[in-house]
């Protein structure tokens, strides 16, 4: 069998030349195939490795209370909006905006007033907002129960996205957890 294709490609070289040829624009078809098969799925690849994912959590210590936004992805995690309602419909981009006034010798430990295209990295977080101090201390106990109420009418919606532009579910969280002190 193999003499009779040798045989046949020298006395029909042309035919064999075309043959050849036929057969590399083939490969060639199916090595481009390949390659842009190959290319999107390394972008979908890239595009899933970089996705953040935002966790709104909650500190609720005798000594401390505060709120965070959490980035549990792979990927940076930019805030688009942060957006506080009270039920009486009153919203804020910041928590600290819905907030009673503390007594004049205690002060919030730390807080944002816009995080508006402010970006977590991975496995980082931000304080929207924390009271810190003594819980021996009555005045700190009052205004720590004072915030934890108030905190607990709250909730919180961030919009956010990835370093592609790509717009993220939004995550809502309400704040009632703060509330089962006083139940």
């Amino acid at each position: 069998m193999m003499v009779k294709i040798v045989e046949f490609i020298q006395q029909n070289p042309s035919v064999a030349s075309a043959v050849a040829a036929l057969i590399a624009v083939f490969i060639s078809f199916i090595s481009i195939i390949l390659t842009v098969v190959t290319l999107r799925m390394q972008r979908n690849h890239n595009l899933k490795s970089v996705t953040p994912i935002a966790n709104i959590s909650f500190s609720d210590y005798e000594n401390d209370v505060a709120v965070r936004v959490r980035n549990h992805g792979t990927g940076p995690l930019i805030i688009e909006h942060l957006t506080v309602t009270r039920p009486d419909g009153a919203s804020a981009n910041n928590i600290i905006s819905l907030m009673p006034d503390l007594p004049e010798n205690i002060a919030w430990t730390t807080y944002f007033e816009n995080a508006d295209n402010f970006a977590i990295t991975p496995t980082n977080s931000i304080t929207l907002i924390q009271l810190s101090g003594d819980d021996t201390d009555e005045e700190f106990c009052a205004a720590r129960d004072m915030v934890r109420r108030s905190l607990s009418e709250l909730e919180l919606t961030v919009d956010y996205r990835d370093i592609y532009g790509r717009q993220m579910p939004k995550n809502t969280r309400d704040m009632k957890w703060f509330g089962r002190h006083f139940v």
